[in-house]
């Protein structure tokens, strides 16, 4: 995973938190990239199987998504739907478009 060596990828990551600007990581990515690099600062977060044992900072939670204050993980591929929500409701500042495409495709449905 060379974006968790990079120094301009971190740098760019650190910035936009600094910022307050939305970050959001999948599977490995939150503490291999942004848990090696001190970007969790003490936050909750999730990520995939046992990476967390590794992880020198913050609070892991096991949950499928966790959204903790501009940061969004989610623990692996098999939650990347719900993950894709999350985010897009945070961004359009409404859950009603992610939800409703959630009950469409992702939630099974009585026949």
């Amino acid at each position: 995973m060379r974006m968790a060596i990079d120094p301009q990828f971190i740098d760019f990551i650190r910035r936009h938190d600094e910022w307050g600007e939305w970050v959001c990581a999948l599977c490995s990515a939150p503490a291999r990239v942004l848990g090696n690099n001190h970007l969790l600062r003490n936050r909750r977060y999730t990520c995939s199987g046992e990476l967390w044992m590794q992880c020198p900072e913050g609070t892991y939670t096991g949950a499928n998504v966790v959204i903790d204050g501009n940061l969004i993980t989610g623990k692996g591929l098999g939650v990347a739907f719900e993950f894709a929500f999350a985010v897009a409701e945070k961004l359009l500042k409404t859950p009603e478009p992610g939800r409703n495409q959630a009950n469409h495709i992702y939630f099974s449905h009585p026949v």
